[in-house]
């Protein structure tokens, strides 16, 4: 039998893992159509990218720009992973694993599709204090040059334009 206190307790702690588990990720629908997807992440947390686009029948692949390395990071879920790293480092790209706050991507879609994009469910959530990620861009998020990004903030191209850097 457990005692009342240490019964209370568990309640207690229960409760709370519930309520990391449940707000712990972020959610975003993407309406593809079939052919190229010039999209963006706008939540709050980093998207894994096999787990979201690995369906052969609908993706063919997903392309992220590294602004600060200026290469392309691909994933293509037909490809097993020796296969993906052995082609992007043939390439000269690097292997697209996450889709972190503010990335703006590429997808090619074999058919017109809607993938729902969910962070990882059971990320550590954030530690007392610590600010979460915000998907509005501001300046420090764009680099000199060519920027690929999303937001969540609305702000059309000629306004993204006027930022500067």
């Amino acid at each position: 039998m457990i005692p009342p206190l240490l019964r209370t307790w568990l309640f207690s702690v229960g409760l709370l893992l519930l309520s990391h588990l449940s707000t712990a990720h972020a959610q975003a629908t993407y309406n593809l159509t079939a052919g190229w997807n010039l999209l963006g992440n706008g939540t709050n947390a980093a998207i894994p990218v096999a787990a979201t686009f690995s369906d052969t029948s609908k993706i063919y692949s997903v392309w992220k720009w590294n602004k600060t390395t200026r290469t392309w990071a691909f994933y293509a879920p037909s490809l097993s992973a020796s296969a993906l790293a052995a082609y992007a480092q043939g390439k000269g790209y690097d292997v697209l694993t996450t889709l972190a706050v503010k990335d703006g991507f590429w997808v090619n879609a074999a058919i017109a599709a809607t993938i729902t994009a969910s962070s990882e469910p059971f990320a550590a959530p954030p530690s007392a204090g610590a600010t979460v990620p915000s998907a509005t861009l501001t300046e420090t998020d764009l680099a000199l040059g060519w920027n690929l990004v999303g937001n969540a903030d609305g702000k059309t191209p000629s306004q993204l334009n006027s930022i500067q850097v």
